[in-house]
């Protein structure tokens, strides 16, 4: 149960991040270091994640998003001149794995796409736009567009992960919750670690999400990097016990 939990964390986070920093490298040019050090990190990821899911039927999947990683990794100086072939390569490897329902998942397996494509958005996003911050103390001359488009994606993200959450607890939700009365709010174990989730991985988050965006609109570059990291802890303990919830209740409880 661990292990399958911290498989699909970790997938969620690869392909997440590199769908992220694909997407602001299309929008605005950024370091080639940043790339490769985004590229690397979810290659470590995804190795973690394969170790930890190993024997489950998503694992020869994930093992694709682990090599499309690794030659990101190699790739990006080649690629350096041909900003639109390395966005590509990084939108395309991301989704790839962003789109990957679980194999196992029973019924509705629209919810089970949509699912895992809020979740590793959310999960991507505030982590490469986090090491996009500190990028801004190596190259001070960087333009401060990119880490805008980066606050941008993580309030749509935050909100799409929202939306994704109600609609779940809506549509079959509160009977895997077992939640059948207002009591069953507390006695219920799964829906005292559903809210668990909604405040750390969902409001906190969207309340966060407003004041980077305020930060960077006045270019405060360290103060949105440091609201980022509490974003990136928070959004972390908020996805892995919906991982937790997934795994435990066999559906899709976001």
């Amino acid at each position: 149960m661990i292990g399958a939990t911290v498989a699909v964390l970790t997938a969620r986070l690869a392909a997440g991040s590199l769908l992220a920093a694909g997407i602001i490298h299309g929008i605005h040019r950024v370091p080639e270091g940043y790339l490769r050090l985004v590229a690397r990190g979810a290659a470590a990821a995804m190795a973690v994640g394969l170790l930890a899911g190993r024997g489950r039927p998503e694992a020869p999947f994930w093992g694709l998003l682990l090599a499309g990683a690794i030659f990101l990794a190699f790739a990006v100086p080649r690629f350096g001149d041909r900003p639109r072939a390395l966005t590509a390569g990084m939108v395309g490897f991301g989704l790839l794995g962003a789109l990957l329902p679980p194999l196992e998942a029973p019924g509705m397996p629209g919810l089970a796409i949509v699912s895992n494509l809020s979740g590793a958005a959310l999960l991507g996003v505030v982590a490469a736009t986090m090491l996009l911050g500190h990028w801004y103390l190596v190259e001070t001359s960087l333009s401060i567009r990119p880490l805008s488009v980066g606050s941008t994606l993580f309030s749509s993200a935050t909100a799409l992960r929202i939306g994704v959450a109600a609609f779940a607890l809506l549509y079959g939700g509160m009977a895997e919750l077992r939640i059948a009365s207002v009591s069953d709010l507390i006695y219920s174990t799964p829906a005292l670690f559903f809210g668990f989730r909604v405040l750390t991985g969902l409001l906190f988050p969207a309340f966060l999400a407003l004041m980077i965006r305020n930060t960077v609109r006045i270019r405060s570059t360290q103060s949105a990097t440091g609201l980022l990291y509490v974003a990136l802890i928070l959004v972390l303990f908020g996805e892995l016990t919906a991982a937790f919830l997934e795994v435990v209740t066999g559906g899709h409880l976001v």
